[in-house]
């Protein structure tokens, strides 16, 4: 048998052991701390800094919208020479010719020229070039038809310039008869409405396309000389055997 001073020993350890099992058992479980990093919020309605990763929501969208487009027009060889053409004429002429847009003049270069008979001399202050003074290659690449009305345009515009008229801007053929284009006249079609009998403008060709949209919405700008087109307009073989 224990003695008294070991069992009393002994109570206090069993004591103090019961004592921390009730305290373990009932400890409260320290709390999980969560951090949160910070992140910019960027509005919907603000400009993205593209990144070689992540382009811009613009830049993939006009991306996709032009595969669509690719898509539906199949790359062919007509399609190119189509646009080497009207590249070419850009370049050659002015650019009225193609989009009715103002002209820019650009010289060609004398490289390869070819010379031919019957055209006439082309003055040293004409700002535009001409068809006929093109490199042989290029020439080549003009369809007939519009080769021959370039070089009618010319023509009448050289004579135009020769007699004094050096105001216009550029030319465009139409219905077998020239027009030189002006910074202030737009030359207009008109018809008539068969409801109300009224006459309006149906169609305009001028050299600056906000002044055709304006005649189109019953608009007049000031400044705009108003050009009947039937009317108006230059035989070129009238005119240049005169």
């Amino acid at each position: 048998m224990l003695n008294g001073k070991k069992a009393l020993t002994l109570i206090g350890i069993l004591i103090l052991v019961s004592i921390a099992i009730f305290l373990m058992s009932h400890q409260t479980p320290p709390e999980t701390v969560v951090t949160y990093k910070a992140v910019e919020f960027t509005p919907k309605t603000e400009k993205r800094t593209p990144s070689a990763s992540h382009p811009t929501s613009d830049v993939e969208t006009d991306a996709l919208a032009n595969e669509d487009r690719d898509g539906s027009a199949p790359h062919t060889d007509d399609a190119i020479e189509s646009t080497e053409t009207a590249l070419l004429l850009d370049e050659l002429f002015f650019s009225e010719i193609l989009d009715e847009t103002e002209g820019e003049t650009i010289v060609t270069e004398d490289a390869e020229i070819v010379e031919d008979d019957g055209y006439p001399e082309v003055p040293p202050d004409f700002p535009f070039s001409v068809v006929w003074k093109v490199p042989e290659a290029q020439r080549a690449e003009i369809p007939t038809r519009l080769f021959e009305e370039l070089e009618l345009m010319s023509k009448v515009m050289i004579k135009l310039w020769n007699e004094g008229d050096q105001g216009f801007s550029g030319a465009f053929m139409a219905d077998g008869k020239v027009y030189p284009t002006y910074p202030d006249v737009a030359y207009v079609k008109w018809v008539q409405s068969e409801a109300s009998g009224e006459w309006y403008i149906n169609d305009v060709s001028t050299v600056h396309s906000y002044v055709s949209d304006q005649l189109l919405d019953g608009i007049m700008p000031p400044g705009i000389e108003i050009v009947d087109q039937d009317s108006a307009g230059i035989d070129p073989y009238a005119f240049l055997s005169q």
